[in-house]
C-alpha cells in the first residue's frame, strides 16, 4: 500500500464518477489504492479500502 493517503474532500462529479490526478509513474509503486469514508445522517460510518485497485501506465 502507498506511503500516504490524499483526501479528495467532496470533489465527486456525480454519484458514480470522480476525477483523480496521479503523480508521475516513477514516483509511485505503479498501483493506486482507494479508500472511501462515508457517514450517514444518523452518525453511522463505514470505511472501505481497495489495495492495488488499478495499475498505472
Amino acid at each position: 500500500m502507498g506511503s500516504r493517503w490524499h483526501g479528495l474532500g467532496q470533489h465527486v462529479l456525480d454519484p458514480l464518477a470522480l476525477d483523480l490526478l496521479h503523480p508521475a509513474l516513477a514516483a509511485t509503486s505503479g498501483f493506486v489504492s482507494l479508500r472511501v469514508n462515508a457517514e450517514d445522517k444518523a452518525g453511522g460510518t463505514v470505511t472501505q479500502t481497495v489495495d492495488r485497485a488499478y495499475g498505472l501506465k
